[in-house]
């Protein structure tokens, strides 16, 4: 029994596939912490159980002041589950925080081919419209 399977085991929580049964409030509060259990999701092959942690390590990071930490956190998240709208959204509004905005136009880029490809219209049109705001690119 690794160190996963034991913090779940004492939460009482069961994250299983697909982020299933991921109670917030049941898991850590040290984004440390979570970002570990996510590597260990990840390293046993569950990408998405992976990706709702890393999410949720990603919010206590920005939650702690810790932009950077939160975007290299949210960047690898993205490589576990390119298809989860939520990480890249998280992802652009992080970069318009730290102010980097040709890094937001390309969370917002691929955020917007991710409801494209779910058809929805008006999401694809918010994006759009925050993508205008941003201005000109290089």
């Amino acid at each position: 029994m690794g160190f996963l399977d034991a913090l779940l085991k004492k939460s009482g929580s069961s994250i299983g596939r697909g982020g299933e049964g991921v109670d917030p409030d049941s898991l850590p509060k040290d984004p440390k912490t979570l970002q570990e259990l996510a590597f260990q999701k990840k390293a046993k092959g569950d990408a998405i159980g992976a990706t709702s942690l890393a999410l949720e390590a990603a919010k206590a990071h920005k939650a702690a002041g810790f932009n950077q930490k939160a975007v290299a956190v949210l960047k690898s998240a993205a490589q576990w589950d390119a298809t989860r709208a939520e990480t890249f959204e998280l992802l652009a509004q992080t970069y318009l925080e730290m102010k980097l905005k040709e890094d937001a136009r390309g969370a917002f880029l691929a955020l917007k081919k991710i409801y494209l490809a779910e058809k929805k219209g008006d999401d694809v049109r918010r994006i759009e419209a925050k993508i205008a705001e941003l201005g000109p690119g290089r």
